[in-house]
């Protein structure tokens, strides 16, 4: 029987390693002896936990790629809003408007002149019908890809919501086991 340091073993508790026999789980019965104890499909007197989210695949990798995933959609939102300055004489164009309570942000058409009142796409619509038609089809492109934009940010908030719930409940999981 050759002993040697098992590797998984290196990195727990206090990191200490531990001896681990090399002999196989079938020729033992599904079980493993480490350090004179013996375990059965796990590591001695520890319970069956998940460590998946140790590996760089789990809830953090999630939480962190959503929120990666929001600011990026969030400065494609800005770039948007920022091309739409760019226009010649632009008497419309997209803001980026804020919803700090909910972490919320969308596109919306104002008046880039006097009230800069809010404008719904029907009304930039008629507003733009005289423009030349180049141009009236950018705006109607540009339309489209800030709905496009607004229903990304929307989704990739739910999907870091979702991250940030699963966080908290695995913290509440190991706050149990502990």
């Amino acid at each position: 029987m050759d002993a040697k340091v098992s590797g998984l073993d290196q990195g727990g508790v206090g990191g200490l390693g531990q001896l681990v026999d090399d002999s196989t789980p079938e020729a033992s019965g599904g079980q493993r002896r480490v350090a004179g104890r013996t375990s059965v499909g796990g590591v001695c007197g520890q319970p069956a936990v998940d460590t998946k989210g140790l590996t760089g695949r789990g809830a953090q990798r999630r939480l962190r790629d959503a929120r990666a995933e929001v600011d990026r959609i969030h400065s494609e939102m800005a770039l948007m809003a920022q091309r739409t300055l760019e226009v010649p004489g632009h008497a419309i164009k997209l803001c980026v408007h804020r919803r700090a309570a909910f972490e919320q942000v969308s596109l919306r058409w104002r008046l880039s002149h006097g009230t800069r009142a809010h404008l719904s796409w029907n009304d930039v619509a008629e507003r733009i019908a005289d423009y030349p038609r180049a141009l009236m089809l950018w705006y109607q492109q540009a339309n489209l890809l800030s709905q496009q934009l607004n229903v990304k940010e929307r989704d990739a908030r739910a999907a870091l919501r979702k991250a940030r719930e699963d966080l908290a409940g695995l913290d509440g999981e190991l706050g149990q086991l502990i």
